[in-house]
Parts: C-alpha cells; sequence; structure tokens
C-alpha cells in the first residue's frame, strides 16, 4: 500500500514538473512526445516503467520544450485529479486487503 502512495505522489510530481517547463506534445513527434498529462497518467498506471522514463529524458525533454513550449490551463485542477486517481486506488486497495482479512 506504501508503493501506491509513492506511485501516486510521483505522478503529481510528473505532471507539474512537466507543466512547469513546459513539456508536452510537439509537432516533432517521437517516442516520448506525449502531453503533460499523459506522462503524469503513464506514470500512475506504469510508475515501474514510465517514471524512470520521465527522469532519464527529462533534460532532453527540458530542452526540446525551450524550443516548443506548451502552455497548460488548469494546472492544479489536473493534477488534483491525478492525486484524487490515486487515492482512489489506495483505497481500493485498502478494502480489498480488509476484505481478505474475512
Amino acid at each position: 500500500m506504501l508503493l501506491v502512495l509513492v506511485t501516486t505522489m510521483c505522478a503529481v510530481w510528473v505532471y507539474l514538473d512537466a507543466t512547469k517547463n513546459k513539456i508536452g506534445k510537439t509537432p516533432e513527434g517521437g517516442f516520448l512526445n506525449i502531453s503533460a498529462g499523459a506522462w503524469g497518467v503513464c506514470s500512475l498506471g506504469l510508475w515501474v516503467v514510465a517514471f524512470p522514463l520521465y527522469l532519464i529524458f527529462r533534460s532532453k525533454l527540458i530542452k526540446n520544450a525551450k524550443d516548443h513550449p506548451v502552455a497548460v490551463s488548469k494546472r492544479g485542477l489536473k493534477a488534483t485529479l491525478i492525486g484524487i486517481l490515486g487515492i482512489s486506488w489506495f483505497v481500493l486497495s485498502a478494502y480489498q486487503q480488509y476484505l481478505q482479512q474475512f
């Protein structure tokens, strides 16, 4: 269950970091050319793959964002939604563990 909380915090951080650095989908294309929201959701759902990928390619993504900045509206709301998804996952996991006790 601790892993779910860590994953959620990482996903929210990835989204906030990507939006702060104006990382997003650009016309250049490429394998890692996804929106900040997609980075956040992928980090939540596929943490073991997406989070390390983001960290490894973060400097390259930031450099690309300086040439092609992507502005995001309602940044706080979207970060909150990613957090709510993660907390919901945590609650469901806790409930499932509770049910397994009986």
